[in-house]
């Protein structure tokens, strides 16, 4: 598989579906090349869609991506799963009941105002479950698992609206200290932070027989709904993004063409800024899922 590089996306596709993490910034820097990328899709009159894992409305998402110089005008529209999670509760009533929340005040903020569901913050209590993403609080991983025992026992249904199993942070000075608020597991290599997210929490619970509902890609629905509001053909639509196991599978499952940009979770398939086949093809077969386009970067 070849590399290209964005301009020559660019000229292929009218709609570019982008990740945010992994692609735009690894949350603390944008990554190179991005705004230019952005400039370059509008400049060609084309269309450019943010479509993110991130458990958190689009008006909390648009304003992150204000932070890193990301204005509105540089994109169509976002989609994201805390979105479609905060409309099936306010307008259509699906989830009722009492829930227990994995994740932290950030996060659990998005559902503030539903009218069909309340928080409660003892298991035993809940009538389902919401995986938003890790605590607030260093949260060991026995005491994870014994709360999704007890969730088990009670067959209560899980709801995970951020798909992704881990993000890399860049590190920052105080990076150490700031991941163990953020997650309640973090592993550490020379230059970023990998921190887990809701997706990890909710693969634990399908590990022992819990039953998990996914909100956001890989899964169909979000693609579903941003397809319905495109009259271009799905030939001339992309997704970019740095992850096999939800920007690359999200794709093939949606019969849309993909490029996996290797500036995120799938870096270490770059040595010495080479791409190692090797790898890459070990990522292919790993997760069933194959990119229509390699980039290294988004320059």
């Amino acid at each position: 598989m070849n590399e290209i590089k964005i301009g020559e996306i660019i000229k292929k596709f009218d709609v570019f579906l982008l990740d945010i993490f992994g692609l735009i910034h690894d949350g603390v820097c944008l990554y190179h090349g991005a705004i230019e990328m952005l400039r370059e899709i509008k400049k060609a009159g084309k269309i450019s869609i943010f479509i993110s894992n991130a458990p958190r409305n689009v008006d909390q998402t648009a304003k992150r991506l204000e932070k890193f110089g990301i204005t509105s005008d540089l994109y169509s529209k976002i989609y994201t799963p805390g979105q479609l999670f905060y409309d099936e509760c306010m307008y259509n009533a699906k989830y009722t009941g009492t829930y227990f929340a994995f994740g932290g005040i950030e996060d659990i903020d998005l559902i503030n105002g539903t009218s069909h569901i309340s928080r409660t913050e003892s298991i035993e209590d809940a009538d389902f479950i919401i995986a938003f993403g890790m605590f607030d609080k260093v949260v060991q991983n026995s005491e994870i698992n014994n709360l999704l025992k007890r969730a088990k026992e009670r067959n209560l249904p899980m709801v995970c609206i951020n798909p992704d199993k881990i993000v890399r942070k860049q590190k920052e000075k105080d990076i150490t200290e700031k991941g163990l608020r953020d997650a309640a597991i973090h592993f550490e290599n020379e230059a970023h932070t990998e921190i887990l997210c809701a997706g990890y929490i909710a693969a634990l619970y399908e590990e022992i027989s819990g039953h998990v509902e996914y909100y956001g890609k890989p899964y169909s629905l979000i693609y579903e709904i941003i397809f319905k509001t495109l009259t271009v053909d799905k030939a001339n639509i992309i997704a970019l993004g740095d992850s096999f196991e939800t920007d690359i599978c999200g794709a093939n499952f949606a019969k849309i063409a993909s490029g996996l940009v290797l500036t995120g979770i799938h870096s270490n398939i770059l040595y010495h800024d080479e791409i190692q086949a090797d790898k890459l093809e070990h990522c292919i077969k790993q997760y069933n899922a194959k990119p229509d386009f390699i980039l290294k970067n988004l320059s």
